[in-house]
């Protein structure tokens, strides 16, 4: 559902407000690429905690559900290609440079945050979760 729904979304207000601004500037009173609406902007941090969001995902997919990395790891390369179109079809650059310098050391706080975090349940399951006697050798 978030593949849908990033999918959708990225459609309804990136492409069509982009087709809207391109097709609808010439008949409007104002400058619509200048003004309100205008073109959209990509997001950076949004789009950077999605990514972290996903990993910790992976994360916690790998100990509880083999199959959840996977399909995420899919999931993230059609997003790739999908948020490319999106900023090469509809986006404009932001008027203000994105500095990765300055942030850089804030996110890669919050990867080790949410691995700290993915941890945690697995902790939790091996060390006072009672196993089951059909573990075999693994009890």
């Amino acid at each position: 559902m978030d593949l849908v729904m990033t999918v959708i979304s990225t459609i309804v207000t990136d492409f069509l407000r982009a087709v809207f601004v391109r097709y609808a500037n010439n008949c409007w009173c104002w400058d619509l690429e200048k003004g309100f609406p205008g073109y959209g902007d990509f997001k950076i941090a949004e789009n950077i905690l999605h990514l972290v969001n996903n990993q910790g995902l992976v994360w916690m997919g790998m100990f509880f559900s083999p199959g959840l990395p996977a399909i995420n790891t899919v999931k993230l390369c059609i997003l790739v290609y999908v948020r490319s179109w999106a900023v090469l079809t509809a986006n404009i650059p932001h008027e203000t440079v994105f500095r990765a310098s300055r942030s850089n050391n804030f996110y890669y706080a919050l990867l080790l945050i949410m691995l700290f975090l993915c941890t945690l349940p697995v902790g939790f399951a091996c060390v006072w979760l009672e196993p089951s006697w059909h573990c075999g050798p693994f009890r």
